[in-house]
This record gives C-alpha cells, sequence and structure tokens, in this order.
C-alpha cells in the first residue's frame, strides 16, 4: 500500500489543476448542497470515528448517494450485514443496523479510532488532528482501494466530474474497463464545493483567511472659526398706494374707456351724416342740370 508521503505531491499537484467540468458544475452543486443540510449527522459521526465530517459526507454520496438507509461501507441495506466488499460487517450487533453504527464500523476498518465523545467542532478538523488536501485525498483513495494505480490512471472515486479523471473504471468488483466512464461524482470536486459553501471548512489545517480590518480613521483637525458675514443691507421698501388710492386709478380708467367708446361711436356718425350729405347734394346737382335742359329745348 502506497504512502501518504510518497503520493502527498501528486495529490497537490492534481488539487492545484482541477476544475470541475462546466457540464457537471450543477450537478456538483446541488449534490454538496444535499450534503451540507445534513451536516449535523456526518459530524456526529465524524467525531466518534475520529474523522472530519466533511469526508464522511463525501464517502457516503460516493458509496450510496448518500442514502441513510445503506451501509456506509458499501451501499448494501441496513437490514442486514454487508453481501459486498467488505461482506459481513458489522461484525457485531444485529440487523437491522442504525446508519450510525454502520459508519462508524466502516470507518473503523480504515483504523481510525472511535471516540467517546465529539471533537473541539471544527469543520475539517473534528478529530483534533489536521487533514491537509492531501490526506483528505489519501484516506479517500484507500477507503475505495488502490486498483485505478495498476491501470495508469487518475481514480475516478476522487476526480471524476472534474478534468483530472481522463475515463476507465471498475464496472465490479475486481472487473475493469477501459473503455467504461464514471457517472458519480468523484469526492474530491465535492470537498471543493462544500468549502466555497461552508466557510468554516479548513482544507490545509490553518484557519481560513481572516478579511483584512479596515484602516483606522485618520484625525480630523477642526475647520477654522470663519468670522460670520453681516447681512446685506435690505433695500427701502417702496411706498405702494392704498386701496383708496387704487379704487381712484381704476375709476379714471375706466372713464377713459367710456370716453373712448363714446368718441369712437361720434366719428361713425359724422361719417354717416357727410355720406348722406354728399348722397343728397348729388342728387340736388342732377336735378338742376335736369332742368336747365329742358329749358333750353
Amino acid at each position: 500500500m502506497p504512502t501518504l508521503q510518497a503520493l502527498s505531491a501528486e495529490y497537490s499537484a492534481q488539487w492545484r489543476r482541477m476544475a470541475v467540468l462546466p457540464g457537471r458544475a450543477a450537478v456538483v452543486d446541488r449534490i454538496a448542497r444535499r450534503l451540507l443540510a445534513h451536516k449535523p449527522r456526518y459530524a456526529a459521526v465524524g467525531a466518534r470515528a475520529g474523522v472530519p465530517w466533511l469526508v464522511v459526507a463525501v464517502l457516503h454520496e460516493r458509496e450510496s448517494g448518500a442514502d441513510f438507509s445503506t451501509h456506509l461501507h458499501n451501499g448494501d441495506p441496513l437490514t442486514a450485514r454487508t453481501r459486498h466488499v467488505p461482506a459481513g460487517r458489522p461484525r457485531t450487533g444485529a440487523p437491522p443496523f442504525t446508519w450510525e453504527e454502520s459508519a462508524v464500523d466502516a470507518l473503523a476498518m480504515r483504523g481510525f479510532a472511535p471516540r467517546p465523545a465529539p471533537g473541539n467542532g471544527r469543520a475539517g478538523d473534528d478529530a483534533g488532528e489536521r487533514w491537509p488536501i492531501e490526506r483528505i485525498a489519501y484516506e479517500c483513495e484507500g477507503y475505495n482501494g488502490w486498483g485505478y494505480r495498476s491501470h495508469g490512471t487518475p481514480s475516478a472515486y476522487l476526480w471524476s466530474f472534474s478534468n483530472i479523471y481522463r475515463g476507465g473504471k471498475y464496472v465490479a468488483d475486481g472487473v475493469w474497463s477501459d473503455g467504461a466512464v464514471d457517472q458519480q461524482c468523484g469526492v474530491m470536486p465535492l470537498v471543493a464545493r462544500l468549502a466555497e459553501l461552508d466557510p468554516s471548512i479548513e482544507l490545509d489545517g490553518r484557519p481560513r483567511a481572516a478579511a483584512s480590518p479596515a484602516p483606522a480613521a485618520l484625525p480630523v483637525s477642526p475647520a477654522p472659526a470663519v468670522p460670520p458675514v453681516p447681512a446685506a443691507p435690505r433695500p427701502p421698501a417702496v411706498p405702494q398706494p392704498g386701496a383708496a388710492r387704487r379704487r381712484g386709478c381704476l375709476a379714471l380708467a375706466a372713464a377713459a374707456v367710456v370716453s373712448a367708446a363714446q368718441l369712437l361711436a361720434g366719428h361713425r356718425a359724422l361719417a354717416a351724416g357727410a355720406a348722406a350729405l354728399g348722397a343728397l347734394a348729388a342728387f340736388l346737382l342732377l336735378r338742376s342740370r335736369s332742368s336747365k335742359r329742358k329749358g333750353d329745348d
């Protein structure tokens, strides 16, 4: 079995290069949010087994689609001991098993020591140990098995749905297919998305960088006192005519309007009279000329 020390550089480089395939990003997000909703349950098991809760969560998803009615060992139903590899688990107790007791047994098989009480509660360090990303990858690959390495391909269990996985998988226990492509999400894309959704997760064993505090406000010197500017003198008020004077003005204006109207009417009457006199004069002149012609005859 390879050691963590021997594989750490490989895991670190793969983690830095990993990118979720664009067509799989929505699926990864949906699964991660579903796992995060069950964080208290995963944390309780992780605290007993000495494993960070997110590792329990991604293993559960990979083994059974996060079905709480199945064994964490391999997805077999809890109504009986496991039938597939590893078969006959848990060895103690009687079915049906609770998911929690079966999960603790599955993790104990990997050598994690059961703990009687919860740890310190930090999401990435539930066991009181540092779990950098290299160890998460190492423990998850070991949980599934090292068979992918004998075929020279990155483990689908770790990297499926990312650019690291190139295809090929075990289609049954011990049965390999070069042409098969894994259709389940690998644990590492889920770890990455969980860390984005839950800021309490620590992937490198160190606290996440805290936001830089806002700079202290610089002291502001008080502005020099400015003497008040005297107000400009107001112009003297112009006396306004009283009510009686206003009424007199209005009366004069009305009289002027009436006089103008009368004058205009007089002018029209004179013009009419002059026209009549002109017509009469013309008539008399014509009669006079007519009478003179008759006399000459």
